[in-house]
């Protein structure tokens, strides 16, 4: 849940046109619907846990567009000229948006140079809705429990896990164990999941983020769709944009837009 900034009125699209017609930008559609949908405001709950699973961070809140606090925030960063602050933490740390691809970065007051390329900061999530949708609270499960497993887990530990979790029970990213053990590339588990009957909704997808080809191929091996899409509706050749190695091999195997 996004709480709204006091005493603000929904975003239109002439408010967003506005913007890019003034900082010569052009946003990303999926924070163009996110603006349309929130108008930026407070989080609650307010931790995520980033797109790779070994850090979670605080969002103390998104800038809004109608009280003019976006266009501040993107005046005073110094930042890059693709990459807009959206998003702070309340220690100084920013949220960028990569306007080129819609992903999003974290910049650290600490660490990071204020003209920091988006290749030098570390992408966090594929767009602003994954973090909309990726947020937990102090009483949720993390989604690191399923996350951990699934990088490092063993089948022969899957009867011990499923003591607390049912197999096709999904974490804050929308990944059950299975969907994870595909996006972390763990292959024998895995195979685990699917001798289990477990659910293979959307994990194409995952496995093209693993950029595993061994996990690719198993999955067609048993009849899954290279193209099978995800929760969203993305294609797995979507996640494969880069290294442009890895998008041929997919092509190759029969992956399509």
């Amino acid at each position: 849940m996004i709480l709204p900034c006091p005493d603000q009125r929904r975003v239109t699209p002439s408010d967003i046109h506005a913007f890019e017609a003034e900082y010569g930008v052009v946003l990303p559609s999926s924070y163009r619907d996110f603006l349309m949908e929130f108008n930026g405001g407070t989080p609650d709950p307010a931790h995520y846990t980033w797109l790779n699973g070994v850090r979670s961070t605080y969002i103390t809140g998104f800038h809004c567009l109608t009280n003019g606090r976006l266009a501040q925030a993107l005046r005073r960063s110094g930042c890059d000229e693709n990459l807009l602050p959206i998003a702070y933490t309340g220690t100084g740390n920013s949220y960028m948006l990569n306007l080129a691809n819609g992903r999003i970065h974290f910049w650290d007051h600490e660490t990071d140079e204020n003209h920091a390329k988006p290749s030098e900061l570390p992408v966090i999530a594929d767009d602003i809705l994954m973090i909309v949708d990726g947020l937990w609270g102090e009483l949720d499960l993390p989604p690191g429990e399923i996350e951990d497993f699934a990088r490092n887990g063993r089948p022969e530990g899957l009867s011990e896990f499923l003591t607390f979790y049912t197999i096709n029970e999904r974490n804050r990213f929308h990944r059950t164990v299975t969907l994870a053990a595909a996006f972390h590339g763990n292959l024998p588990l895995l195979k685990e999941c699917v001798a289990r009957a477990a659910s293979l909704d959307g994990v194409m997808a995952c496995a093209a983020r693993s950029q595993n080809e061994s996990v690719i191929r198993y999955l067609i091996g048993i009849g899954v769709d290279i193209n099978q899409p995800d929760h969203r509706g993305r294609s797995p050749l979507f996640y494969a944009r880069k290294p442009r190695e890895w998008r041929r091999r997919l092509l190759e195997l029969g992956a399509c837009d």
